[in-house]
């Protein structure tokens, strides 16, 4: 399901082009009965972005999407739940779905839901970060938070990822409450190839250790997490060690380089 398919008096969509080439201001100019907030930036970056779109938008709830995803139906109407616990700030919607299913991509799913979630969640059941594939968050907690001080998206990191769980971080020690709502589900598409996929883990690994938030090779508990966890539900363990092994080698080089200013 495509956001556009909603009942349009549920929400207003907030678009941040960052230099974009692909014609997207005229395509959003067709698109007739739905409140779109345009802004055109040049290439600052998504943390950037996010932090403009936080400030253009008007609603109490910001739900964070790629723009490759396709929606539940019932994905807002899961998120206005959640939301009727007046103590909720932020809630972490589905992020493992996956738009094109294989074997393959399977396995992917059941190994980063795992791994993800044995890193982040509590044993209260809160969540320590957020992921912006598909998150709700109150906007009175973000505006709270940057008039205490605090930075928002770290708009220093323009070409890595990683800003949205280092953001998370602080605003849960900020005080923030995550819960995770696993049906308000997005279907993304991530990789579908061994390569593909392994590398995805590299980069991903680079730009946390820019930001502080990498595992390191020597952490036992990271490779239990994403190593042998995942094999209770079905991940077979080449696979699962693999991945670790890209992730901790884009750590790993990352802070190396970062150390000796190569």
């Amino acid at each position: 399901m495509k956001l556009l398919d909603y009942d349009r008096s549920f929400y207003e969509v907030v678009v941040v082009d960052d230099g974009s080439t692909d014609g997207t201001k005229e395509k959003l100019e067709e698109i007739k009965g739905i409140n779109i907030v345009y802004v055109r930036t040049e290439r600052h970056g998504a943390p950037h972005a996010r932090n403009i779109g936080i400030e253009k938008s008007k609603n109490t709830v910001i739900v964070f999407l790629d723009s490759d995803v396709i929606l539940e139906k019932n994905i807002l109407k899961a998120y206005s739940k959640d939301f009727s616990n007046k103590y909720i700030d932020i809630v972490q919607g589905n992020v493992w779905e996956q738009m094109i299913n294989t074997k393959l991509t399977a396995i992917h799913s059941k190994w980063r839901h795992s791994a993800f979630l044995d890193k982040v969640q509590s044993s209260d059941g809160f969540l320590k970060t957020l992921d912006t594939r598909n998150v709700a968050v109150k906007k009175s907690l973000l505006k709270k938070f940057a008039e205490s001080g605090n930075d928002l998206f770290n708009e220093k990191m323009t070409t890595t990822n990683g800003e949205d769980r280092e953001l998370g971080y602080r605003l849960v020690e900020f005080g923030a409450k995550i819960i995770l709502d696993e049906k308000a589900i997005v279907y993304h598409k991530d990789p579908i190839t061994l390569w593909g996929i392994f590398m995805q883990k590299y980069k991903h690994a680079k730009g946390d250790a820019k930001l502080g938030i990498s595992e390191r090779i020597y952490d036992l508990s990271n490779f239990n997490r994403a190593v042998l966890r995942p094999t209770r539900f079905g991940v077979p363990i080449p696979f699962s060690f693999l991945a670790w092994a890209f992730h901790i080698c884009g750590s790993e080089v990352e802070i190396a380089r970062e150390r000796f200013k190569i």
